[in-house]
C-alpha cells in the first residue's frame, strides 16, 4: 500500500500518517500492510487519538505475530 492510496482512503490526518508509518515498517520487516480499497472512516471521528492507539497496537501485535514467518 502506498502512501497516497492510505491518505486517499483515511481522511483523518493522524491515523493516515500512524498508517503510512506502519506501512514504512511493515515494509522493512518483508511484510505488507494493505488497506482494503473498500476501506473508509467517517470524515470526523469522535476519538481520533483513542482510535490512533487501537489501530497502532493492532498493527504492532500483527506485524509482531508475522515476525519469523515467510
Amino acid at each position: 500500500v502506498t502512501a497516497e492510496q492510505i491518505t486517499e482512503r483515511i481522511r483523518d490526518p493522524l491515523l493516515a500518517a500512524l498508517l503510512v508509518g506502519k506501512a514504512t515498517v511493515a515494509a522493512e520487516r518483508g511484510v505488507t500492510l494493505w488497506v482494503s480499497d473498500r476501506t473508509r472512516l467517517p470524515d470526523r471521528l469522535v476519538d481520533p487519538g483513542g482510535l490512533v492507539t487501537i489501530v497502532g497496537n493492532l498493527v504492532d501485535n500483527a506485524l509482531d505475530a508475522t515476525a519469523g514467518t515467510p
